[in-house]
């Protein structure tokens, strides 16, 4: 979902407090610019390589057009709709599409955030966020509109994976995700609500230290 902006920087020091106890491996995201296409240069409709945003060691990045068919599919690539440029798209009509970040064993991985658009008027667009094992993490429904793209963002992190499931079909185009990957070391991930309490509770206790240390300075004459 989008933050207001008050509690986007909440949730961004409560990132900075889980990567912290996940030491930081790397950060990247997904534009889909570039030569990332099967067959190069990328054009209208063109596949996108299943080796695009792959970290040898650390993460796969997986793509699926259509998560109902017995394979793969991949994703297609586009020049995207007004408001957005070089998108990812699933491959039918319906069809839900799947970008599965896989961490390797040892790591993690935190989504930070990604963008929807969709062409014609209005469209009806959706995600879907699941852990590897199929546990839901969040989810959206609703209607967009032509030229004005929505910008999602948390700290959805899993060990064994996120899964981005969208559509209902390919008028729905994704870009921009946004994720980190950090070292497993065993450190259980702080949810969301109480890891913006926790970072609350740590502001309010420098707040209140730094009040005692002005009370306790003697005042000028």
């Amino acid at each position: 979902m989008s933050y207001p902006p008050v509690v986007r920087h909440a949730l961004l020091g409560a990132g900075f407090l889980a990567l912290s106890l996940n030491p930081l491996v790397s950060m990247a995201m997904l534009t889909f610019d570039g030569s990332i296409c099967t067959v190069n240069p990328c054009g209208p409709g063109s596949t996108i390589s299943q080796s695009y945003g792959d970290v040898p060691g650390q993460i796969d990045v997986i793509y699926d057009g259509d998560i109902s068919a017995p394979s793969l599919q991949g994703l297609q690539f586009w020049g995207g709709p007004s408001g957005m440029t070089n998108v990812a798209t699933g491959v039918g009509n319906p069809a839900t599409a799947e970008i599965f970040l896989q961490p390797v064993a040892g790591f993690q991985v935190m989504l930070l955030g990604f963008d929807l658009g969709v062409w014609g008027s209005s469209q009806l667009a959706s995600y879907t966020l699941l852990t590897g094992s199929g546990d839901e993490l969040d989810s959206w429904a609703g209607t967009l509109s032509a030229g004005t793209p929505m910008h999602f963002d948390g700290l959805w992190t899993s060990a064994d994976g996120i899964r981005i499931q969208f559509g209902p079909d390919w008028n729905v185009a994704i870009d921009n995700i946004d994720f980190s990957v950090s070292a497993d070391v065993g450190v259980a991930p702080v949810p969301l609500p109480a890891a913006i309490w926790m970072l609350g509770g740590a502001l309010a206790g420098l707040y209140g230290l730094r009040r005692k240390r002005i009370s306790a300075t003697p005042m000028s004459q």
